[in-house]
């Protein structure tokens, strides 16, 4: 695995995750505060999944 490479499954994680990478990889899209924001304005709180960080997604 070169340097600057990394290694993603669901059974392993390998190297220095690029998130801007993974996203790219996975044709997922970044989710922002102004989403986050709309999430919590329909939802009147914000969902624990979110809250621990999860960075892309791909139809929210």
């Amino acid at each position: 695995m070169p340097a600057d490479d990394f290694v993603v499954t669901p059974w392993n994680v390998e190297g220095d995750i690029d998130y801007d990478k993974l996203i790219k990889r996975f044709g997922t899209q970044k989710i922002t505060t102004e989403l986050l924001s709309k999430i919590e304005k329909f939802t009147k709180e914000s969902h624990f999944m979110l809250r621990r960080g999860i960075f892309s997604h791909t139809g929210i």
